[in-house]
């Protein structure tokens, strides 16, 4: 069981967190909202926004939840020259894409990539990168979902 104790912003990349409290250790977490999740209408948007946006690197500190990914999550390393961008693909199983123009081709978007914690990579499991499409990325791809 988790127990929500609050939300908090990525400053820098504009995701929002659910921070949850696991019930059987008691370690606090962050899980990513989605764009389409049913919390999106629980959030109190002004406060979150005002109150509790932070940089990046605050937000890094507090441990990605592996345990409950959001389907579809997308998820890079902080900070870090390590570009590459991972995929939920269910059962907590993670699946690298291997460049932009297949991230593209999935119909994948920058404004839904988390930045994960630094231990996040050897805590996941991580299968087979999917295939690259062999297309060239678009210079006019929209960077978000809802801009096109």
């Amino acid at each position: 069981m988790r127990v929500h104790v609050g939300f908090i912003r990525d400053d820098d990349l504009g995701q929002t967190y659910s921070i949850v409290r696991s019930g059987a250790d008691g370690r606090v977490m962050r899980h990513w909202v989605a764009p389409n999740d049913p919390l999106v209408h629980n959030i109190p948007w002004a406060v979150v926004n005002t109150q509790y946006s932070v940089p990046e690197c605050v937000v890094s500190a507090v441990p990605l939840d592996d345990q409950y990914p959001a389907q579809g999550q997308l998820v890079r390393r902080f900070r870090s020259s390590d570009v590459r961008i991972f995929q939920h693909v269910g059962d907590r199983i993670w699946r690298l894409v291997p460049d932009e123009g297949t991230f593209q081709a999935m119909g994948l978007h920058w404004c839904n990539v988390t930045s994960a914690d630094a231990d996040f990579f050897r805590r996941i499991a991580i299968s087979e990168p999917f295939a690259s499409s062999g297309t060239m990325p678009r210079d006019d791809y929209p960077n978000c979902w809802n801009e096109e």
